[in-house]
């Protein structure tokens, strides 16, 4: 164990540039309703979170969801809405509170739009 302590004051004193909090590794553009794509996450922990799906609405708001999972019937086939027909997914995550998803959702996109400045804007992929 060093007896220098690893801040990022002390990185900064030795030259160190500090560690992103977070980081958009990669981008798939995918154009559907409001759906414009996947992206991949990495915490500063180095955690991973991977096919967070980047949507824009109509009226300009913008999220980034967590992954989830099909939720299957009991033949173990996906379910669907019964209403819209599409595929029904359920949550393996969430976040603690919801201000928290907002302001998670405001740094990822502001990080795609910085390193794919095209990447949100509407029309086909």
């Amino acid at each position: 164990m060093s007896k220098f302590p690893d801040t990022a004051a002390h990185r900064a004193a030795w030259g160190e540039k500090p560690k992103p909090q977070l980081e958009v590794l990669l981008f798939h553009k995918v154009h559907k309703g409001t759906l414009r794509g996947f992206a991949t996450i990495q915490f500063a922990s180095g955690l991973r979170v991977i096919d967070c799906p980047v949507h824009v609405h109509s009226n300009g708001r913008e999220w980034i969801g967590l992954p989830g999972k099909p939720l299957l019937d009991e033949e173990g086939r996906q379910r669907r809405d019964p209403i819209t027909g599409k595929p029904v997914y359920v949550p393996v995550n969430q976040w603690s509170e919801k201000r928290i998803g907002d302001r998670f959702s405001e740094l990822v996109i502001a990080l795609i739009r910085s390193k794919w400045p095209d990447a949100l804007d509407g029309g086909e992929p």
